[in-house]
């Protein structure tokens, strides 16, 4: 998911400039909203295709690929933002992968615990 984010947006080469724009046109963050939520769009279509597979069965039968595929890319996004707000004072990508990977072991920790 973070990789799809970035791609979107440029890819690491062009993260500061984006950020230095940010910060002078506050008024274009709805765009870059927007543009997030089409890239989770992009993810996921494509985790509805993987779970177009025969042998995978939904959660309960009142919920369809659609909403497993959807609450999949759902909790993907929730580490994503914890990880984007994490290292939002020095955005690089070993800092960003760094505080994903504690993102989702704290999510992973949190369904078990509570």
């Amino acid at each position: 998911m973070l990789a799809v984010i970035r791609s979107s947006f440029g890819g690491d080469r062009e993260q500061s400039r984006r950020i230095e724009i940010l910060r002078r046109f506050p008024e274009l963050v709805s765009r870059r909203f927007r543009r997030l939520i089409q890239a989770e769009d992009l993810v996921r279509a494509a985790v509805q295709e993987r779970l177009e597979r025969p042998d995978f069965t939904p959660p309960a039968p009142e919920y369809s690929r659609q909403d497993a595929a959807r609450m999949i890319v759902m909790l993907a996004g929730m580490a994503v933002r914890f990880a984007i707000h994490e290292t939002a004072d020095d955005p690089t990508p070993n800092r960003q992968e760094a505080a994903l990977a504690r993102s989702v072991a704290l999510v992973r920790i949190t369904q078990a615990e509570f």
